[in-house]
């Protein structure tokens, strides 16, 4: 049969059916799909367990009985011994409150020693009465919401992380789209799928957990199995976090909060015992610090991911890596030789749009040059263009970007990750291609030097004829200097 329906025949709440079975009281068995199967036998034993508790036996005297380690009848004779010792007391106890009421004594002139030691001297050590003990039996749990949201949110934090070195530190993939967020969601998910049960089932806690000192431990007090642990995790997954998804995650944080808050344990909490060492403030200012490590490791592996793949003194071929990752990333129609020169290979043409238009192909091409020293170290490159027609000279200005950012991780750290600070000084509305000029950014000079007659340079990206010159013409060499 179901719990619900041991619930209906008992009238024992689903709480203290599971504290009955966590004690080792009754043993369902497990159907394939993991749902506990109750036997009529668990049905009476429960039965017996709801009347000895009604009786005030312990849990431990009627495991003791369930196993022959202990009569039944000599059970019931110590607790009717430590019920008469209560009755006596009690009994006292209401002499005491009808002598004081019949003597209209007030508080002020009462005097207690009196009564106190006649009370002190009947007493026993029997427990104080409580009606309905099973009240009490309750699977043990962990009642600090907060600190199991933020143990939870750590945790998750931490795969992510571990997501997040392979994928920006190793690959150097980033990106905010709606694709790799649905990834990142996902691979971060089957990370907590696998690595939870795995610390569950090795340590008993996670990092997340251990900073709150929460501790997950089998019902017979070791460590759960990586099946008690991986039934804790889907769980967790499923009743407290809605798969993650937005709204649903909401709600599930918000019941899971209140069962939380009102003592009660968590679906996931059926076979596992939760517990808390403390809750002293020092790991609270751990959490903070741990959360802030985590950020600090998020922004160097973005930086990381923005940079190239070589960055240091660089050399020919190093350069031209650089520059296809540039140009794969902006999506530009031609990728670098060996030779350094563009050429469309399979990648094919692309549009081009200047000021929101379709600009006609991509005119005359840029010629760049990539310049070296003695000992094969670039130090600087050098883009020649030159047109005798009205067209797109989108080329240039593209590629005297690109030149710059792949020139860009030249005396970076090996990581690269101050190269975002200095790709970002680069502002390509600086370069006015219709004359010569020259700007430096850091250890990065650029300088053209323009011969144009009959031209006017539209935005810098189009050549359209003035009419002054019959046969006009434009060229451009520009030049970029490793200057340190």
């Amino acid at each position: 049969m179901t719990i619900k329906e041991l619930e209906e025949k008992t009238g024992l709440a689903r709480a203290n059916i599971r504290y009955y079975e966590q004690q080792g009281l009754v043993h369902p068995a497990r159907q394939e799909n993991g749902y506990r199967d109750y036997s009529e036998e668990d049905l009476e034993t429960l039965r017996k367990v709801k009347l000895l508790r009604h009786l005030g036996l312990g849990i431990d005297t009627i495991r003791a009985v369930q196993r022959g380690a202990q009569p039944l009848g000599e059970a019931l004779a110590a607790r009717e011994e430590e019920l008469s010792g209560e009755a006596a007391l009690l009994a006292r106890e209401k002499a005491v409150c009808r002598e004081l009421r019949g003597s209209g004594i007030a508080y002020d002139t009462l005097q207690p020693e009196t009564y106190l030691a006649a009370l002190e001297r009947e007493e026993t050590a029997a427990p104080a009465w409580a009606p309905r003990p099973e009240k009490g039996d309750l699977i043990q749990t962990v009642g600090h919401p907060w600190r199991r949201y933020f143990a939870r949110h750590f945790d998750i934090s931490l795969y992510s992380a571990l997501w997040a070195v392979v994928l920006m530190g190793v690959f150097r993939i980033g990106g905010n789209g709606i694709g790799m967020r649905l990834a990142d969601w996902l691979v971060t998910l089957i990370l907590m799928l696998v690595l939870e049960p795995l610390l569950l089932s090795r340590f008993g806690t996670t990092p997340g957990k251990a900073i709150f000192g929460l501790h997950v431990s089998a019902l017979d007090g070791g460590k759960p199995t990586y099946g008690e642990a991986a039934h804790w995790t889907r769980g967790v997954l499923y009743h407290g976090m809605g798969l993650g998804i937005p709204f649903v995650e909401l709600w599930c944080n918000w019941k899971s909060y209140c069962r939380c808050a009102n003592g009660e344990a968590e679906p996931w909490e059926e076979d596992i015992n939760y517990t808390i060492r403390d809750t002293r403030p020092w790991r609270i200012v751990l959490f903070l610090a741990m959360e802030g490590l985590l950020f600090a490791l998020l922004v160097l592996l973005t930086l990381r991911a923005s940079a190239p793949p070589h960055c240091g003194a660089l050399t020919k071929a190093d350069y031209i890596d650089n520059i296809n990752y540039i140009a794969e990333l902006t999506d530009y129609g031609m990728r670098m030789d060996e030779s350094g020169q563009w050429g469309y290979n399979d990648y094919g043409a692309y549009d081009v749009y200047v000021d929101g238009e379709l600009a006609t192909g991509f005119g005359t091409q840029a010629i760049p040059e990539i310049l070296v020293d003695e000992n094969g170290v670039v130090t600087g490159i050098e883009i020649s263009f030159s047109a005798r027609a009205e067209g797109s000279m989108v080329n240039l200005p593209l590629q005297t970007a690109m030149a710059y950012y792949a020139l860009a991780a030249y005396d970076t750290d090996p990581l690269g990750i101050g190269y975002a600070v200095r790709a970002g000084k680069f502002d390509a509305d600086d370069l006015d291609l219709s004359q010569s000029g020259d700007l430096t950014y850091g250890p990065i000079s650029i300088a053209w030097d323009v011969n144009c007659r009959g031209f006017e340079v539209w935005e810098d990206s189009w050549l359209s004829a003035d009419g002054t010159e019959d046969e006009p013409s434009y060229a451009c060499t520009v030049t970029l200097t490793l200057t340190e």
